[in-house]
């Protein structure tokens, strides 16, 4: 189906983006209907979006990947590749438990005090594209 059918045909109610880069060239770049529907503002192109669980696929994706060229398994220890991610408790998840997300968010603060689930810092918009400091964030916890 076509990207703009989905807001003509009603498939899509509010607005919707999708950048597609192939060796560092932007070889696609989509975007249509409205960041708020109700005050019919529309989307443009650089309306910011929250992508929340949509880059779940993305990675589960990247890992199977590895685990398929026999980088890595799924049973494997999350310290393996990320020592410092085993502070505070969180020295026996697995890359299969990661992905899986088959603990809920009370079990991992019951097991992980220092909690897994979320964070309760604040990340600061200036260092959202740092994933060094991101990953600083997640080994404290």
């Amino acid at each position: 189906m076509e990207f703009s059918a989905n807001f003509l045909e009603g498939w899509e109610r509010g607005g919707a983006s999708f950048v597609v880069y192939h060796n560092g060239k932007k070889v696609v770049d989509l975007w249509g209907g409205y960041a708020d529907a109700e005050s019919e503002r529309p989307w443009k192109k650089d309306t910011l979006n929250v992508a929340f669980s949509c880059t779940k696929a993305f990675a589960a994706l990247c890992v199977a990947k590895l685990v398929d060229g026999g980088h890595l398994k799924y049973d494997d220890l999350v310290i393996k590749f990320w020592p410092e991610f085993g502070k505070h408790g969180k020295e026996n998840i697995t890359i299969r438990w990661l992905l899986g997300h088959r603990v809920s968010a009370r079990e991992l603060v019951l097991r992980f005090p220092a909690g897994l689930a979320y964070t309760d810092k604040k990340i600061h918009f200036s260092i959202a594209n740092d994933w060094k400091a991101i990953a600083r964030v997640f080994e404290e916890q």
